[in-house]
């Protein structure tokens, strides 16, 4: 028989363990919380990183691109590439999205004016990838900062030599040819070795302004200069095709001396093709009007 009042003593829990159950669910929520967001963090880390990356490789490319038309222009305005002592000053920003300074490779040949500069070349010693004749690369070291393309001591190309870029290098070439188009070295350019004479002399030397007259002596002479000269003289070679009464008197390093005696009145073609120590060749044409003067 049960006495009123009487409570078994195994139907309440002792006191330090309902202390322990109640403990255990309070952090529950904590645990499940921490849970959740160590999840979220660890997708949010998935999700940023590639975005991360994908923003500096963004970044660079577009510093590289900055960079190449910085360089261009400036090569314009000079005639010639800037050496790797004026290229950090002409450039926006000089480091990658990953802060590693840009390097800069380039044709010696083409950073100096005495030796052709960008317009008095045919070739340079460069070659990148499928860029024959390259004028210069920019290099970024890319996302593992390491520069894995193998570039000559300060950039400076001085034999022929082929460079790509390797790794996770980020690059741009610019051939010879776009630097020269861009800076308008078919036309008559600083630099580009060109014959400077539009027409031949008339009349007799010195007074020039008089009709040139057949049984008089004629005198002219043909200027040249850019390009690349030889490094002994003489440094240009000229060749010419000339009327059968007219002969060479006289030739310098860059200019050309004609003299003779027409002895009939006539129009005459003189051809005349100079060359310098690279392999450039200019050629133009002129005419002579041999009048017959009345004494």
């Amino acid at each position: 028989m049960k006495h009123a009042g009487h409570i078994h003593p195994r139907a309440c829990p002792e006191p330090h363990l309902q202390f322990q159950n109640q403990a255990g669910f309070a952090l529950l929520p904590f645990i499940l919380s921490l849970i959740v967001v160590g999840g979220l963090m660890g997708a949010g880390l998935t999700l940023v990183g590639p975005k991360v990356k994908l923003a500096k490789t963004t970044r660079t490319a577009e510093t590289l691109d900055h960079a190449v038309q910085s360089v261009i222009s400036w090569s314009a305005v000079n005639g010639r590439l800037p050496d790797n002592t004026e290229f950090p000053g002409i450039i926006k920003e000089t480091n990658d999205a990953w802060l590693n300074s840009i390097a800069y490779v380039y044709d010696t040949n083409l950073s100096n004016l005495s030796s052709g500069g960008l317009c008095g070349r045919q070739s340079t010693l460069l070659t990148s990838g499928s860029t024959a004749d390259a004028a210069f690369i920019l290099i970024s070291w890319g996302e593992d900062v390491t520069l894995d393309t193998p570039i000559p001591a300060n950039g400076i190309v001085t034999t022929t030599t082929t460079i790509d870029v390797l790794g996770s290098d980020m690059g741009r070439v610019v051939s010879h040819a776009k630097l020269q188009n861009r800076s308008g070295c078919f036309g008559a350019t600083r630099g580009r070795l060109r014959i400077l004479n539009n027409e031949m002399p008339s009349g007799v030397s010195p007074k020039t302004s008089l009709p040139t007259c057949s049984g008089l002596t004629y005198n002219a002479s043909i200027y040249a200069e850019g390009g690349v000269p030889s490094p002994i003289s003489p440094y240009y070679n000229w060749t010419y095709t000339v009327p059968t009464w007219m002969a060479l008197t006289h030739s310098t390093d860059s200019r050309l001396d004609l003299q003779g005696n027409p002895a009939n009145p006539g129009i005459f073609t003189i051809d005349v093709t100079v060359s310098d120590g690279s392999g450039n060749s200019f050629q133009k044409s002129f005419t002579i009007d041999v009048n017959e003067c009345v004494p």
